[in-house]
């Protein structure tokens, strides 16, 4: 089993994917682009290699505008050689991809040229597992489309469809049920006249569940047995609805208790979980450690580097229950580690707390700082305090400060990342 996340990695700048707008999709700004957004694909994949991370979805913008009929830069001769190198760093590292077109990937739509506009995308996302040496076993995960008022035909439009694409398209194609109009039972009809293998999403089959009522494992099963030999591990999707929105959003975090009990009740070890989760690579850790047979303290200590002054800026009393977890070596237990994790994390912003922690991360920098940085920290701290400036000033100010001085320890650690993107004022 491997337990993956999507598109997006947190906690390092080097891993951070650049956008490109079609005004400003020139040949030489497309190509600086791509350039670094295969650079960060590749710290991605090292650090998931690193992590035991062994599933991960590759975004459909590292080639920006790629299906776009502005689009004339030949990418795959271009970046021949970063793609390939890629490729053969997926193969060593053992690391299974896929990738799930946008919500506008509509094969189904009554309108030519919105399928037409579809089926381009799907070459494009073929074409790149393609120029990354990926078998069938590297998927595009798409889902059915539209109702638009008769499912019966939407749902004939859309198997039409998938006769018409390229094979090699057709073998990477596995389609997933979704939270509105397409259930567990609708996309494994689909299956059947396809041959497609299905994607279980477990979310959103809770919140658009077919009429037949059998347990989640069953519907597991049924879609584990639509996958053939050449698609690999059956893959399904996992995620936890949101505490505060609506809509069927992804919660911040994966609640390890909750994924526990969900892990323990599958039919089978023989599947691969995506991770649906706005925290992406963090709760992946989470899930792979917790999950781990054979956990070693230094696995959780190693975590502890990373996450102790974000504890620290939620709760002292949580930092030090943590620290008295981790005394004992010899029976490391990652979902109690991270329960409390979770515990300081959902707790409000205590500024007394976030001052401690600040003034912890300001001990690295003291002695070598500057006067002006100096009476710099001491006013965005005051007026932090006294509600003039916000948090994400003051850690502004403390991660330049760490970048200024190299500090590797800091640099690395989730105080910075509290979303996808460092936070900014």
């Amino acid at each position: 089993m491997a337990i993956g996340y999507a598109c997006v990695h947190i906690g390092s700048k080097e891993t951070k994917l650049s956008s490109l707008r079609l005004a400003g999709a020139t040949p030489d700004a497309l190509r600086a682009v791509i350039a670094r957004n295969l650079r960060a694909l590749s710290a991605i994949l090292r650090y998931n290699a690193d992590s035991g991370i062994m599933l991960f979805r590759i975004s459909s913008d590292i080639i920006p505008l790629a299906s776009h009929p502005a689009m004339t830069l030949d990418w795959q001769t271009e970046f021949r050689e970063s793609l390939s190198q890629i490729g053969s760093d997926l193969k060593r590292y053992g690391i299974r991809v896929s990738m799930h077109p946008g919500q506008y990937t509509v094969l189904n739509s009554p309108k030519p040229d919105v399928v037409e506009k579809a089926v381009a995308d799907l070459q494009y996302h073929h074409a790149l597992l393609d120029a990354l040496g990926c078998d069938t076993k590297s998927k595009i995960i798409l889902h059915v489309g539209g109702v638009y008022g008769d499912k019966p035909a939407a749902m004939h439009r859309f198997v039409k469809a998938i006769e018409a694409l390229d094979n090699g398209v057709k073998a990477r194609l596995v389609i997933e049920n979704d939270d509105v109009s397409f259930t567990a039972a609708d996309v494994l009809a689909i299956s059947k006249s396809t041959g497609l293998p299905g994607v279980f999403d477990v979310y959103h089959h809770q919140l658009n569940p077919p009429a037949e009522a059998v347990p989640v494992r069953e519907w597991i099963t049924r879609f584990a047995n639509t996958w053939g030999v050449a698609d690999g591990t059956p893959k399904i999707h996992y995620s936890q609805p949101h505490a505060k929105a609506r809509g069927g959003a992804h919660s911040e975090t994966i609640d390890v208790v909750e994924f526990m009990r969900f892990y323990r009740e599958l039919p089978t070890q023989d599947l691969d979980i995506m991770l649906e989760v706005k925290d992406k690579n963090l709760s992946a850790l989470k899930c792979v450690l917790a999950t781990q047979e054979t956990l070693k303290i230094q696995q959780l200590e190693a975590e502890w580097a990373r996450y102790k002054y974000l504890v620290l800026g939620q709760s002292a009393a949580v930092y030090q229950r943590i620290r008295q977890l981790l005394k004992d070596k010899q029976h490391p237990d990652a979902v109690a580690f991270y329960a409390l994790i979770d515990e300081a994390m959902a707790l409000p912003e205590d500024t007394g707390a976030q001052s401690n922690a600040a003034q912890h991360i300001w001990g690295y920098y003291k002695d070598t700082a500057a006067d002006t940085e100096k009476t710099q920290f001491q006013t965005l701290l005051s007026a932090y305090q006294t509600g003039k400036r916000s948090l994400n000033a003051l850690k502004n100010f403390l991660f330049r400060m760490a970048e200024q001085q190299q500090q590797a320890y800091l640099l690395q650690s989730l105080y910075f990342y509290r979303s996808p993107a460092r936070a900014s004022d």
